[in-house]
């Protein structure tokens, strides 16, 4: 059964990226009907075909593991007799790790730049439960000092970098409300406004920033976003946006998006009318000084 590495997965093992090589792993094994061999138990050594074919598909299935793995991991398997080292190696990337993620928890940047140091590809380390990486953790910490440090130490690709729910750190930080965060991730990268969660409300940072009444971050990534993303074809982002302008009554801003709604793909007044309670609606001497 010959086969290569770049068969198998797209990028050999290293300390940042164990989940997305774990599924190539997978999936190439179960093509190869070899999973089996990784799931069950070890067989005892028996002079029997049983054995024998168990012991081929072990060392084919080990095989691939090894030839998968970068210089480090490769290490932590290299005594390993048993195709069960995926599980080793699920072990033993996520624990090395673990000091990074100690160190951002409790706020000592220093313990946390001493691992990056011997470690750098740990910054792209995912929390096995959660899919989470250090800058996620510290921007749900609020730990600002780290996350300024973080997002330096990062290049523009680690910011799309989302959790299980889809969420990169800037939604964090935008739900959070902590402008100094946003502004410094917004600075590294102008793609991670227009990503939007994968959970149930599917909205960008701006969006989920005004459903969370954080009007000082709407603000300011209204400046920042790109027009387009609000357009229809970008998805019903324009619309969910001038939902909670009016729903938070911010008028200055309800007037802009009942005056783009049509671009945003909202029929005049369907919006307006849908929110706004009628002893709440503002006058049209309001309207007209808002639109000056």
């Amino acid at each position: 059964m010959a086969f290569s590495a770049d068969a198998a997965v797209v990028e050999l093992l290293d300390s940042s990226n164990y989940v997305d090589w774990s599924v190539w792993v997978k999936t190439y094994l179960l093509a190869q009907d070899l999973w089996d061999v990784v799931e069950q138990d070890e067989e005892k050594e028996e002079a029997d075909d049983k054995f024998k074919a168990w012991r081929e598909k072990n060392a084919t299935a080990l095989h691939t593991f090894q030839i998968s793995c970068g210089r480090e991991a490769s290490s932590l398997i290299r005594n390993t007799s048993s195709a069960n080292a995926l599980g080793i190696l699920w072990q033993k990337t996520s624990s090395q790790n673990q000091p990074l993620f100690d160190a951002v928890w409790s706020g000592d940047w220093d313990e946390a730049k001493q691992f990056l140091t011997l470690h750098p590809n740990a910054i792209r380390t995912r929390l096995p439960s959660t899919n989470e990486i250090a800058l996620h953790m510290a921007t749900d910490l609020e730990h600002e000092h780290i996350v300024e440090e973080l997002v330096q130490l990062m290049s523009e690709e680690d910011l799309e970098i989302t959790d299980n729910d889809g969420w990169t750190a800037l939604a964090l930080a935008a739900s959070r409300g902590n402008i100094k965060m946003v502004e410094c991730m917004v600075r590294k990268s102008k793609k991670i406004l227009s990503i939007p969660t994968r959970d149930r409300n599917n909205v960008t940072p701006l969006v989920l920033a005004s459903m969370n009444e954080q009007w000082d971050i709407v603000d300011y990534l209204y400046s920042v976003t790109p027009f387009q993303d609000l357009m229809p074809e970008k998805g019903p982002y324009g619309a969910g946006l001038l939902r909670t302008f009016i729903m938070g009554m911010k008028f200055v801003l309800s007037t802009i998006g009942l005056y783009q709604g049509p671009r945003w793909g909202i029929p005049d007044g369907r919006i307006y009318a849908f929110c706004i309670p009628e002893w709440n609606k503002p006058q049209f001497w309001q309207i007209w000084i808002y639109n000056c």
